[in-house]
């Protein structure tokens, strides 16, 4: 008797385990089944997303060559700048030393025009 106790509650457990495996196994094949389905529709998004990466790569070298280019533009402007200041300034410096050319040549005339006068 007391054994038939015991195997009735151990055929009951094996019965639920039995019932609980049954589900698993069936909760099982519906993830798997999800995850073929969801694999499909993944697969596009994944290649997408690769061509987008590439892309992207590419920008980014593009914008780095443009950058080069850009920062080797601005170093030629600047020194071309810097060499046309220097140019600026030799030719003030002449055109101050004209103009004071031109004083004393006008002051000389000047002069000269008194001695002619004089002398006439």
């Amino acid at each position: 008797m007391e054994s038939s106790a015991l195997a009735e509650k151990l055929l009951n457990d094996l019965l639920k385990t039995t019932e609980g495996f049954q589900k698993l196994k069936k909760i099982n094949e519906s993830l798997q089944s999800q995850v073929s389905k969801d694999t499909l529709y993944y697969e596009p998004l994944k290649k997408e997303n690769e061509r987008v990466v590439k892309e992207n790569n590419e920008l980014h070298l593009k914008l780095i060559h443009l950058q080069e280019q850009l920062s080797q533009v601005e170093s030629t402007a600047k020194a071309q700048v810097k060499q046309l200041t220097s140019e600026k300034s030799d030719m003030q410096f002449l055109s101050s030393q004209k103009d004071l050319k031109i004083q004393q040549l006008g002051a000389q005339i000047v002069e000269l025009q008194g001695k002619l006068e004089k002398v006439l």
